[in-house]
């Protein structure tokens, strides 16, 4: 999917009074992109950057904007891009539009993904992903608050449903949950299928597409389908297999852990007892409807 996303760095043309942002120590959640608003604010009113609370990135942005507004003709979007092409190149990404490809980024970031890996997925000029981490999606540092990245960055949208095609929410959310290798599978459409030789070979890929398929639906109804107490444990089953389906190989330090056979075991047995459950039935206990369309 990412071949077909051509990245073209052609920075915005800059316009004056840019939203205004003022840094405050004490707000609990402060907007991802609040350094490059920050730094529109200051060449707006021809500020310098203040060493007690704007970082490199705030300055480095305050250079580059201050190029973009001396003119709006090509040779000074040509020189700002040529100053710092990190930047330049996270504006662009910034301003793509369809976002398909932003949003991979965003989505990569969110898995904990290291941002040259981020740049050689997504095809980007070396140093964008960390720039736009930077400037435009400042996340990283809030990664071990969910309630924040679940409620906030992503918001209601995820609360009513996930399908295919939205695959915005659907990729941030498969990406902070259970990590980058995962998140391949669902942007690339089940990446690495070797090319079909012999018809015995596309039988294979057929599978192996299939399957990928299937997990990828399996993920998202864990996450649609209704919890009552009569349907908990087959939505949690659910769950843990979607968790099992991430590959072992997950670096240290991810959110990717799969969740552990006998500890989902326990759960289970524990919401059978609750609910009155036998053990015995619960493979036979009927799969509720999704709130939503799965896709």
């Amino acid at each position: 999917m990412m071949g077909e996303l051509a990245f073209r760095p052609l920075p915005p043309r800059p316009t004056r009074m840019s939203p205004v942002y003022t840094p405050n120590p004490y707000d609990p959640a402060p907007p991802p992109d609040r350094r490059w608003l920050r730094a529109g604010y200051l060449v707006d009113h021809d500020q310098l950057p203040d060493p007690d609370v704007d970082d490199d990135w705030v300055v480095r942005a305050v250079a580059y904007r201050k190029v973009l507004v001396t003119g709006a003709d090509d040779r000074n979007q040509d020189r700002a891009g040529a100053m710092d092409p990190a930047v330049a190149g996270a504006a662009a990404l910034r301003q793509l539009d369809p976002p398909l490809l932003r949003w991979a980024v965003e989505a990569y970031l969110l898995a904990g993904e290291g941002f040259d890996a981020v740049d050689q997925k997504c095809g980007l000029p070396s140093g964008t992903a960390a720039a736009y981490e930077g400037l435009h999606y400042t996340i990283r540092d809030r990664l071990d608050s969910p309630i924040w990245v679940v409620c906030t960055l992503l918001g209601p949208r995820l609360h009513a449903g996930l399908s295919e095609a939205d695959p915005e929410i659907l990729w941030k959310w498969v990406g902070f949950t259970f990590g980058p290798l995962l998140l391949d599978e669902f942007i690339h459409q089940a990446p690495g299928l070797p090319r079909a030789a012999t018809v015995e070979d596309t039988d294979a890929m057929l599978l192996r597409a299939a399957a990928a398929a299937a997990r990828r639906k399996e993920v998202i109804a864990a996450h649609v389908l209704p919890v009552t107490p009569a349907t908990a444990a087959r939505v949690l089953a659910l769950w843990s297999r979607s968790r099992a389906a991430v590959p072992e190989s997950v670096p240290t330090g991810t959110n990717t852990a799969p969740v552990g056979s006998a500890a989902v075991g326990r759960l289970l047995d524990g919401i059978d007892r609750f609910v009155g459950v036998a053990p015995a039935r619960r493979a036979a206990a009927p799969v509720p409807a999704p709130r939503r369309a799965v896709g």
